[in-house]
């Protein structure tokens, strides 16, 4: 190759690298440009979502702030609500208060309050209730009542056992059912109790209402062994078997009887429990003290002693002594000899042979 070849040659590359460095700079120029035009719209768009979210944040802090002036208006409304609903002379309002019935299981025995559910009650009503003992037939003693008008202190804080239902024709059939069972349970008993010459008094009998126990009541003087008695019970009958010895007192309520007032003694009509009697009760109100005036049919002093008593003990506070000196109205002086209660009228003893009744507030005390 010539020098003149070598020359033309060098030109060449250099014009081509002329034009190469010509379109790179033209490109780069091209990239800075477009790179520009993007920067500046995101630019923009950062500013647009800038503006929107202060927007966003400035309506969220005005709903919020409405938000609570609504709340803090409702809640003053349900305090005037709750305010209103705590007066006693709104009755718009007022919740439901609990109930309890009184069932009574025996004519005159104890009145055992129940939780009455759905059902309406009256007195008189037969209905089956729920027992430790199982389902019994009891008898409505006392309506539904409000549980706050009870008079027991531990109304509120006890559990009542529910009414399971109103007695039907079956619970009946089941009743007469068992009380031939308790004739059958009683005869064949006595005559055990004979066989085994046990020193025991059997007057009565009782099978719970599913017919699953049945309970022997007796008395005696001192402890019976019955445990063959039991045995022979058991295997007559198939069923548990209680024997129960009680007082002479409870013979009588149970049992009934007449008394020497002429009507049914009190225990079986209509006490529920028997209180403490005293023969300082009989001298209180000025009755005899022979035994056999005093006595009811069991043995024991007459339940009736302590109806009256409270009264007399009340009215004799405005009495003088017995033995106190007094002036009756025709200025005779004289000593309380006794009390006439009930006519507000005291004995007065002038002499040994003398004595007179004068009304309380005629006479006037000396010493």
């Amino acid at each position: 190759m010539t020098n003149t070849d070598i020359e033309q040659q060098q030109t060449a590359d250099s014009n081509l690298s002329s034009i190469l460095s010509d379109e790179e700079e033209e490109t780069t120029d091209a990239r800075q440009e477009i790179l520009s035009e993007r920067f500046s719209a995101f630019s923009d768009e950062a500013d647009t979502a800038t503006d929107v979210q202060a927007e966003i944040r400035s309506e969220a802090s005005e709903t919020a702030g409405a938000q609570l002036t609504a709340g803090t208006e409702e809640m003053a409304v349900w305090e005037e609500q709750g305010r209103a609903d705590e007066d006693p002379s709104s009755s718009d309002n007022e919740k439901p208060v609990a109930k309890v019935v009184g069932v009574r299981f025996k004519p005159a025995g104890k009145v055992y309050d129940f939780d009455p559910g759905i059902f309406v009650l009256r007195r008189g009503d037969h209905v089956i209730v729920e027992t430790e003992e199982g389902l019994v037939l009891g008898t409505v003693a006392i309506p539904p009542m409000r549980l706050e008008e009870r008079k027991n202190a531990d109304a509120e804080s006890r559990v009542y056992k529910k009414v399971f239902r109103l007695a039907g024709e079956k619970d009946f059939e089941q009743r007469e059912k068992n009380i031939e069972m308790e004739k059958a349970a009683h005869d064949f008993c006595v005559n055990s109790i004979k066989e085994l010459q046990l020193d025991m008094n059997l007057f009565s009998v009782e099978s719970t209402f599913d017919a699953g126990k049945l309970t022997f009541f007796f008395t005696a003087d001192g402890r019976v062994d019955f445990r063959e008695l039991v045995k022979q019970l058991v295997k007559e009958f198939h069923t548990r078997i209680e024997m129960r010895q009680v007082g002479i007192r409870n013979q009588a309520k149970m049992c009934g009887g007449i008394g020497r007032c002429g009507r049914e003694i009190c225990c079986s009509t209509f006490l529920e429990k028997f209180e403490p009697v005293s023969i300082r009760m009989a001298k209180e109100q000025n009755l005899s003290l022979n035994p056999t005036k005093i006595s009811g049919l069991c043995g024991r002093l007459m339940c009736c002693l302590t109806f009256e008593n409270e009264t007399y003990m009340s009215l004799r506070e405005n009495f003088p002594r017995i033995g106190q000196t007094v002036k009756i109205p025709d200025g005779t002086v004289g000593k309380i000899s006794r009390h006439n209660v009930v006519c507000n009228r005291v004995g007065i003893r002038i002499d040994e042979n003398q004595e007179v009744e004068i009304d309380l507030n005629e006479i006037s005390i000396i010493g």
